[in-house]
Parts: C-alpha cells; sequence; structure tokens
C-alpha cells in the first residue's frame, strides 16, 4: 500500500501482477469492497475458528534450548558466584545491599541480576532459594531471599518448596553487555 497519492512507480517490464499488487491510501476502501464481493463463501465456520485458535494458544510456547545437553556441558564448565563488571574476577561477596570485590574494591548492588537471569536461560526456568545460594556462592537464606525478591520474580509454594520462576523472554533486558573477548577463563 502506498500512503502518498503522488508517489510514482515505474514497472519497466510492464508486469499486470505488480499494478494488481500496488493499492494507493484513496483506493485502499474501494480494493476491500472488490475482494470481500469476489469472495463470498466461508470457508471454515466459528467452531473451526475456535478450534484454531484454542491449538495455536496451547502450541504457543516459548523456544527455551537446553544448551548444557545440547553442548555437553556439566557443572565443572561453569564458575560460580558473581562476576565483578570492573576487573572480570570472581571474588564478589555481598555485603550489605550490595555486592563488593575483593580484588578491585568495585561495588555494583545489581549485580546479581544478570547471573540469575542466566541460571534460568542456562539450567531451568525455576530457581530455589538454595539453588541462589549455591549458584551465587551466598551463605545467607535471608540474602538469596531478599535477592530473589528484589527482582520481582513471580514465586509459588512456600517455604522450602517455594520456586521462583523466570520472566517470560519478552521480559528480558535487551541491553545487556556483551562478553569481552580479552577475557580468557580457562
Amino acid at each position: 500500500m502506498i500512503s502518498n497519492p503522488t508517489t510514482i512507480l515505474k514497472n519497466n517490464q510492464n508486469d499486470l501482477v505488480f499494478y494488481n499488487k500496488m493499492i494507493y491510501a484513496d483506493n485502499l476502501i474501494s480494493k476491500i469492497n472488490e475482494i470481500n464481493s469476489k469472495y463470498t463463501k466461508n470457508v471454515i465456520n466459528k467452531q473451526m475458528l475456535n478450534q484454531i485458535n484454542e491449538a495455536l494458544l496451547k502450541g504457543n510456547t516459548e523456544f527455551r534450548p537446553n544448551f548444557i545437553q545440547q553442548y555437553n556441558l556439566n557443572e565443572s564448565h561453569f564458575i560460580k558466584g558473581i562476576e565483578c563488571g570492573h576487573c572480570g574476577s570472581f571474588s564478589m561477596i555481598r555485603a550489605y545491599k550490595t555486592w563488593k570485590c575483593n580484588t578491585c574494591f568495585h561495588s555494583n548492588p545489581t549485580a546479581h541480576v544478570r547471573p540469575l537471569l542466566d541460571y534460568f536461560l542456562l539450567y531451568k526456568p525455576t530457581i530455589t532459594n538454595s539453588e541462589c545460594r549455591n549458584y551465587l556462592q551466598l551463605d545467607s537464606l535471608k540474602n538469596a531471599y531478599t535477592i530473589l525478591n528484589s527482582i520481582g520474580l513471580t514465586y509459588t509454594g512456600k517455604n522450602k518448596a517455594r520456586k521462583y520462576h523466570a520472566p517470560k523472554l519478552v521480559d528480558y533486558p535487551q541491553n545487556s553487555f556483551a562478553p569481552n573477548k580479552k577475557k580468557v577463563i580457562l
């Protein structure tokens, strides 16, 4: 569809199909009426349309590939803890509402957010307090509880049975940094 009526299109081959596919905005209503009069028979009834709708909604699941299985990875391939965004070491510790690096003394109160989102992408779509403590290398139940609740995750269950659920993939932040190619961890 072309919205500007003064637009001139050239068709060097004089192809009629080209002219049939191009519609100027001021001719849109007449083209819709033409199509409606041309195709009057209903191919799908309302019940079939509802069944198709239900099947599409049921089949609409987020694609979450299992990278660990796909690339034959195991626990030894991953470094646990929080990486310092300043120096790249994995020596950050939790100290009163922030993460502090033991190497360069840089601090970051939200250093846990990206690793937790990465956990959901790599491991599974849920995490428990115990799994969080193990993954982020935390000692405190309370710190893990505070961190998991601070990023607004939904959860099910109570106490030891509580599982925090990954956000939908469309809600993942898209402004993340790319890994530094100079950093090599062996």
